[in-house]
């Protein structure tokens, strides 16, 4: 039963409030559970080989699925790499990686530092790249999920709505088809964020704005899209916290003041590189995005369609507000949020025609993105709808607790158990998902680890960068060879001139002349720049580059052949004389 009253301070009846608090850790101990094992069971075609398969969306067929498998390539090599630097030199988060020796290489598209965090651990424990990022897109449903469950049971009281909740949030279809772009639906701090904003004005404590500082720069930490995607919801939800509990300011604002600052410091560390990229290179700007139309949202098999569940649920907690208000924790935020989330959708869409006035009112991210700096470098900016559907999450709390107050606690738990068994349904049931989403939502595995001697052929390699010939340039045609090389890489964990992202700078393309012109004047500029190995991948080779190399290679004064596993043979650069 969700709550009609203010209940700042609990109830001290019926067992007290220790009793109250027990109760709430064994709910969220239970929904902890309850989420893991849903989770193991969308990655079932990885669980019983972790270390070698990765998971990707089943109905995905070449070559959009040879596409996907690259670019979950470079997301995994990414993860590891972020994941080594952290547990051993954090402060070079940002030094050397793949497109060697381009500084800030992780300015020219997604940086990952906040799957590399969640990756820490696993890879301190297994040192294995393909484990580590399972276990990374794991933690991107499992977290997720438990973060609205805390949010929606802050508001409801009720244990069963927000795990409905927790449960549409995590396993929706943007998030349950990508496994291979973990970054762009990186919301998975956003209902914290929006918890401890609100408890930082009602109760005043400097421990909720210290959470708020946290939680807000662990969200910093994730993609750009859902990083707007939370700032748009912020807008209207930041002003109403503002004027409810205007009499509270003297004392929140120096609190505030301190969550702004760690938020911003850490805004600061990230995004700052990407400015300097942008003035250094001319690049991160001037690409276009594809923006649906509003209508989609509401429309059956499209993209940026909520599903039934979602919308009926959501509709019912509106419907509910408009009945009145329910005033917990000195709150109902409900309206605000929903003005959130209504920015958020019109902002990913192409626009909104409003009927009565005859306006067609524009997407406001195309004035964004005149005055934000690479807001114009995205491509797949619409994928902030995610925060539609985080309000719309907990507005089908509501729904639920709504549903059930009038029940007992037995049919209140009935009424969650039908709702959760609804959104399953949709969710995994093919035909229901094909009508709802066009497309059925399960995963697949796709075998990802190379031969174990390939393995130990890389991890063998000696210190310093590496550069894998021939060297290919970003290129549809040549994403295959690059994602080749990132792989070999999260296994040998060197910087690499692998270059696979969405930019080309002149770096890279002295580098590809240097690849294909090695005398031994070239070969001592790539010693001064730092490569140390060169690994040559016969089967990427045409018989022309086979030729040309073939005398460099056998130039025994400065390469010696170090290390081979056919068909790849890594041969160590020596410093000039």
């Amino acid at each position: 039963m969700i709550a009609q009253r203010d209940e700042r301070a609990p109830s001290r009846a019926a067992g007290g409030e220790g009793a109250l608090l027990a109760s709430g850790r064994a709910a969220c101990a239970a929904a902890a559970v309850a989420y893991a094992l849903l989770t193991l069971a969308v990655l079932s075609p990885v669980v019983g080989r972790p270390t070698e398969v990765l998971p990707y969306h089943a109905m995905l067929e070449p070559p959009f699925s040879d596409l996907d498998h690259h670019d979950q390539v470079f997301a995994m090599w990414e993860v590891s790499r972020n994941a080594r630097v952290l547990t051993t030199r954090p402060w070079a988060l940002g030094g050397p990686g793949q497109c060697f020796p381009m500084p800030r290489p992780h300015t020219l598209g997604e940086h990952a530092f906040g799957e590399g965090l969640l990756a820490a651990v696993p890879w301190a424990l297994s040192r294995d790249p393909i484990l580590t990022y399972n276990v990374v897109i794991a933690l991107t449903l499992w977290i997720p999920a438990l973060a609205m469950f805390r949010l929606a049971s802050y508001w409801t009281a009720s244990a069963g709505a927000a795990f409905v909740a927790g449960a549409l949030f995590a396993f929706q279809p943007a998030r349950l088809i990508d496994p291979a772009h973990p970054f762009v639906h990186g919301d998975l701090w956003a209902p914290l964020v929006l918890l401890y904003g609100h408890r930082t004005f009602y109760d005043r404590r400097w421990r909720d704005a210290i959470a708020l500082g946290a939680f807000a720069s662990l969200a910093l930490l994730e993609s750009l899209y859902q990083i707007v995607a939370l700032a748009l919801v912020l807008v209207p939800y930041g002003i109403h916290l503002v004027v409810r509990f205007r009499r509270n300011l003297g004392a929140v604002l120096p609190k505030l003041a301190l969550a702004l600052a760690m938020a911003g410091a850490v805004a600061f560390l990230v995004f700052a590189p990407y400015l300097a990229t942008r003035a250094e290179f001319g690049i991160l700007q001037g690409r276009g995005t594809f923006a649906p139309p509003a209508s989609d949202y509401v429309t059956p098999r499209k993209n940026a369609f909520v599903g039934v569940a979602l919308g009926v649920l959501a509709l019912i907690g509106i419907a509910d507000r408009l009945r009145g208000r329910r005033v917990v924790h000195g709150d109902d935020p409900r309206l605000a949020l929903l003005a959130g989330g209504l920015l958020v959708a019109w902002s990913a869409a192409a626009g909104v025609f409003v009927p009565i006035a005859g306006l067609w009112l524009r997407s406001p991210m195309r004035a964004l993105a005149k005055v934000v700096p690479g807001l114009d470098a995205v491509r797949a900016l619409p994928i902030i709808r995610m925060g539609f559907t985080l309000v719309l999450a907990l507005l089908a709390a509501y729904g639920v607790g709504a549903l059930g107050e009038r029940f007992r606690a037995r049919g209140r738990a009935l009424v969650a158990a039908i709702a959760a068994a609804a959104i399953a349904v949709e969710l995994a049931v093919p035909d229901a998902s094909r009508w709802s989403f066009g497309k059925t939502l399960a995963l697949a595995g796709w075998q990802a680890r190379p031969p174990a001697p390939e393995v130990e052929f890389y991890r063998s390699l000696p210190d310093g960068a590496v550069l894998d010939l021939p060297y290919r340039p970003m290129a549809v045609g040549m994403m295959r060879d690059l994602a080749h090389d990132l792989l070999a890489a999260a296994y040998h964990q060197k910087p690499t001139a692998a270059c696979y992202n969405s930019f080309s700078t002149p770096i890279q393309d002295r580098v590809r002349r240097f690849a294909y012109d090695l005398p031994p004047a070239v070969r001592d500029e790539l010693h001064r720049l730092g490569f140390r190995t060169f690994v040559v991948h016969e089967e990427q080779m045409t018989d022309a580059e086979r030729a040309r190399l073939a005398p460099v290679l056998a130039d025994a004064s400065r390469l010696t052949p170090i290390a081979e596993s056919p068909p790849h043979r890594a041969y160590r650069l020596h410093p000039p004389e």
